[in-house]
């Protein structure tokens, strides 16, 4: 189920390769399809103007389809860029999505603290996948893709700790895959990266993506 696919690689490599368009990010208007603010700050690395829009998808809709990991991720990636690109057909525009994968089971975002609290209490003591994957438009046509994956080990922390980071982190809780942020580990120590990048781990693997652009440049 959580198979990364040499074959689906090689496709992927296959594709980008056939793309013959150029890309410049100093002269072309960048559009984020997302209102994440860690995406933004990310992106902020690389780019100094970019418009933030967000996506216009539903994203249930396309979890709730009998499809493997992998194969979602990018999809919500793709249909987030795809969804604004009629408001934007000459700009470069970015989609992005991250899935958590726990016991071979999808988590989500909760929509409130009590599925917070479930979702955290569910992750303790066990090895858990984040998938993160970007989609690339560029003037309306497929750019770049990229998709990768990080495992992680959330320690067996008690119901009280637990209790104590969702009433200081509510806003973060909410928002989050698995209703935490890898920025707070420095401070609550519950996490150990077993393999997998900091970009990964937030959500947003952009740094091939700009280094492809670097050499269009």
């Amino acid at each position: 189920m959580l198979s990364c696919g040499k074959n689906n690689n090689k496709k992927e490599q296959t594709r980008e390769n056939n793309v013959k368009t150029k890309i410049s990010t100093n002269k072309q208007q960048v559009i984020l399809a997302s209102s994440s603010e860690t995406r933004k700050n990310q992106l902020k690395q690389f780019i100094d103007k970019f418009t933030v829009e967000k996506h216009k998808i539903d994203e249930q809709k396309y979890k709730r389809e009998a499809i493997k990991p992998k194969e979602l991720v990018a999809k919500l990636a793709q249909k987030k860029a795809e969804s604004i690109k009629d408001l934007y057909p000459k700009g470069v525009i970015i989609g992005s999505d991250q899935i958590l994968i726990c016991d071979s089971r999808l988590i989500d975002k909760p929509t409130n603290l009590k599925e917070a609290k479930n979702n955290l209490m569910n992750l303790r003591n066990k090895m858990h996948i984040l998938m993160s994957s970007i989609y690339v438009l560029n003037n309306g046509d497929f750019f770049f893709q990229k998709t990768k994956q990080a495992e992680l080990f959330f320690k067996n922390i008690n119901e009280k700790q637990i209790d104590s980071y969702l009433k200081d982190n509510e806003k973060t809780a909410l928002s989050s895959v698995g209703s935490y942020r890898i920025e707070d580990n420095d401070q609550y120590k519950f996490l150990d990266i077993i393999s997998g990048d900091r970009e990964t781990i937030l959500g947003f693997p952009i740094k091939d993506f700009m280094e492809k652009v670097s050499k269009n440049e």
